[in-house]
């Protein structure tokens, strides 16, 4: 039968059968004192972990054998039709993303910046600069000095 659980708890460790090292999962079902660890099921290609308070659909194959599938970590979606978004999260804030549009664009960010307002913002420095003969000049130094730590921190964490 399948269940819906809660994330209580995850870990890197050997699966039920000892042939790999797995995302396991504890989940509590219904009672507190039904608690089951089971093995993450992630797409192939992904590598995840959903964090604890993480709703999952327990599935069970057999006696030896049960799997968790994500159902929702109770974060808001933001995803348009057509649109694909990955993030890290603390289980309250989505921090890091990328986003794939329905565009075909891609826009990355972190929880204070996205890589696409800080592109707008250079543009409208390197608009600011003035060629006058063999002189160069820039409107705002400490315009371009805050850019540049601003692409830093989100390049760092991302």
């Amino acid at each position: 039968m399948n269940r819906v659980g809660v994330v209580t708890q995850t870990d890197i460790e050997t699966n039920g059968n000892g042939e790999a090292r797995r995302v396991m999962l504890q989940v509590k079902i219904t009672a507190p004192e039904d608690v089951q660890k089971v093995e993450y099921l992630n797409p192939v290609g992904e590598d995840s972990r959903p964090v604890v308070g993480s709703l999952v659909m327990v599935v069970k194959v057999s006696n030896n054998w049960k799997f968790a599938i994500p159902i929702t970590d109770g974060l808001e979606p933001s995803a348009e039709e057509g649109e694909r978004h990955l993030y890290s999260s603390n289980g309250t804030t989505k921090l890091v993303s990328v986003k794939l549009k329905s565009n075909s664009k891609v826009a990355i960010a972190n929880d204070a910046e996205s890589l696409h307002q800080l592109n707008a913002d250079l543009i409208d420095i390197i608009k600011s600069i003035t060629i006058s003969g063999s002189s160069v000049s820039l409107a705002s130094q400490a315009a371009l000095d805050g850019v540049k730590i601003r692409y830093n921190t989100l390049l760092d964490s991302i």
